[in-house]
C-alpha cells in the first residue's frame, strides 16, 4: 500500500494546500473528505496558530497538522515536523515542496531515536 500515494487538498480555510498521503499512513486519508479526517486537529491549528509563530509537530505522520499550521503561521512563521518513519518523512517532504511561498516553511526532521529511554 505504500506505493500508492494520493494528492489531497486541505479545506478552503487552509488555502486548499496540497497534502500527499498514503493508505499505509491510514485509510482515513484516502476515503474521507479531508475536513473529516481529523476535525479536532484542524480546529486546533486554526484556533491556536497565529501568524509568525514557530510550531513543533512531534510525530507528524503525513503532516496534516504541520501543513495546516504552516498555512496559519504564514510566510513569517516556521513549522518543524519530527517524524521517525523515513518513508512517511519522505511524503512530508514531498508535501513541503508542493506548497506556495505564502505558507510557513516546513522543516522535516526524521528524528532517529538511538539508545533506550530510562
Amino acid at each position: 500500500m505504500r506505493r500508492l500515494v494520493f494528492r489531497r487538498r486541505l479545506p478552503a480555510e487552509f488555502a486548499n494546500a496540497f497534502l500527499y498521503v498514503s493508505a499505509a499512513a491510514g485509510l482515513r486519508y484516502i476515503f474521507r473528505p479531508m475536513a473529516n479526517v481529523d476535525p479536532p486537529l484542524l480546529m486546533a491549528a486554526h484556533t491556536l496558530v497565529r501568524k509568525g509563530e514557530v510550531i513543533w509537530d512531534i510525530g507528524a505522520n503525513v503532516g496534516l497538522f504541520s501543513l495546516a499550521a504552516a498555512v496559519c503561521a504564514g510566510g513569517r512563521g516556521q513549522v518543524i515536523a519530527f517524524e521517525p518513519d523515513g518513508w512517511t518523512a519522505q511524503l512530508l517532504r514531498r508535501t513541503r515542496r508542493a506548497q506556495p511561498i505564502a505558507s510557513a516553511p516546513i522543516t522535516v526532521d526524521p528524528l532517529r531515536l538511538r539508545g533506550r529511554f530510562r
